[in-house]
């Protein structure tokens, strides 16, 4: 989608018309019902508040709900996640009773909808939801998401990554971000192999695994890969620095090129956090190319390029060129 590649590479202005053109496709063709339909009027009003259009982001989000409570009643997950979007438009508008009211009443929806309906709540609402001081309704419903099976591994990994890679710092809960992808992990049907030093290949859980010293050599089953990966980022935003390189390093072994390579500007920030400097240059490197090669604009890389260039002290003026 045209206006999400832009969104993403920052293109605001060039983002809004399509992600408008999309809103309208949706009401035309009666997919308000649609759980692409709350993610493009949220994504709207993201780029409406990017540009400080806030009065025009406030009045999207405000017909985005009422048609959402027409089909879907008003105590629906999705009617939540628009309730918490237009909160934070609120919130930026200094209106903050109104912004509180509209968090209760997304927080009363949440807490006392039926635990299947969290498939259709995006995990990127986490972050979301503890940046608006609803920490605990955030835990909560990670905790009956860990339950549903069909959705949990992927739902799980996903609010994980949301954490992790928040814009807002508030957002970062990281004790909770390991903990989503220690579950992530552990819902897969794959164990974890362990070799030791001993020689013996004890397969134990992720959960189980506590010393790290006692390890030679860790190694994941194919289809843990992408766990591992986030489970290394969690590690790394709770700043247990050794574990994080570790797992890091096992998934960026294997990860695949058509992914999102975040972990690469992870692994150079673990190692300059461990002392091994020219390891932490040689990631950042390899972040920088695979960036320029792939999506040199892409928001959240954006992000954690400028972070990572902040903690290795690159100079920023002559990296720019590359």
């Amino acid at each position: 989608m045209l206006a999400a590649v832009c969104y993403q590479q920052g293109k605001l202005p060039e983002a809004e018309p399509s992600y408008r053109e999309a809103w309208v496709a949706y009401t035309k063709c009666n997919a308000v019902a649609s759980a692409d339909f709350t993610e493009v009027v949220r994504s709207l009003a993201e780029v409406l508040i990017g540009q400080q259009k806030l009065a025009e982001a406030e009045s999207v989000l405000n017909e985005a709900l009422a048609q959402e409570q027409q089909i879907l009643g008003e105590r629906n997950t999705r009617t939540a996640a628009v309730l918490i979007a237009l909160a934070r438009c609120l919130e930026l508008e200094s209106r903050p009773d109104q912004a509180a009211h509209r968090r209760i009443e997304a927080a009363d929806i949440l807490t006392n909808s039926p635990p299947e309906d969290l498939i259709h709540l995006p995990p990127e609402l986490i972050p979301e939801l503890i940046e608006a001081g609803l920490e605990q309704v955030a835990r909560d419903e990670c905790n009956r998401a860990s339950a549903l099976t069909p959705v949990n591994a992927s739902w799980l990994d996903g609010a994980s990554w949301a954490l992790v890679l928040s814009e807002r710092p508030p957002g970062r809960n990281a004790a909770l971000a390991v903990e989503l992808a220690q579950k992530a992990a552990e819902t897969r049907p794959e164990s974890r192999s362990y070799e030791n030093p001993l020689g013996a290949e004890p397969r134990i859980t992720a959960l189980q695994w506590r010393d790290l010293r006692q390890f030679q050599r860790v190694i994941f089953l194919p289809e843990s890969r992408s766990y591992q990966n986030s489970l290394g980022a969690a590690l790394y935003r709770a700043r247990e620095w050794p574990r994080a390189v570790m797992e890091l390093e096992q998934a960026a072994a294997r990860s695949q090129e058509t992914k999102l390579r975040c972990d690469l500007f992870l692994l150079a920030m673990a190692h300059q956090r461990v002392g091994e400097a020219e390891l932490a240059r040689r990631y950042y490197s390899e972040a920088v190319s695979w960036m320029a090669d792939h999506c040199p604009a892409e928001k959240k890389l954006v992000r954690l390029r400028a972070e990572t260039e902040a903690l290795l002290g690159v100079n920023t003026s002559s990296q720019r060129s590359q």
